[in-house]
């Protein structure tokens, strides 16, 4: 993730994965955000998710779907959608309790 983000909305995107990933134990460097027409954010876990214990997994977000759980296939292509949360109040509490109720380690 950048170091710098010179729009406020993404100053405040910023400061708000600060807070999840401080939640989930990890750091920004985990995060990747993608601050094209449509807004999103990758983030790396280290945990796996039940029934996919060889799959690398993720939260994913956007501003037009919210919170979704992710794997990685290991096949090159795109993620799949594990669990989808469409909410877009969703705060690092509730993003973090997302994450550790559907991925165990």
């Amino acid at each position: 993730m950048t170091a710098a983000l010179p729009i406020p909305a993404l100053t405040a995107l910023r400061e708000y994965l600060a807070g999840v990933t401080h939640a989930l134990g990890i750091g920004l460097e985990s995060c990747t955000v993608d601050h094209d027409s449509l807004v999103s954010v990758y983030v790396a876990l280290e945990e796996r998710l039940p029934g996919h214990p060889g799959c690398d997994t993720a939260l994913l977000w956007n501003e037009e779907h919210g919170w979704a759980a992710a794997i990685e296939t290991g096949s090159g292509k795109d993620l799949v959608a594990a669990l989808r949360e469409d909410h877009h109040d969703i705060g690092p509490c509730c993003a973090t309790r997302h994450a550790t109720e559907e991925v165990s380690p």
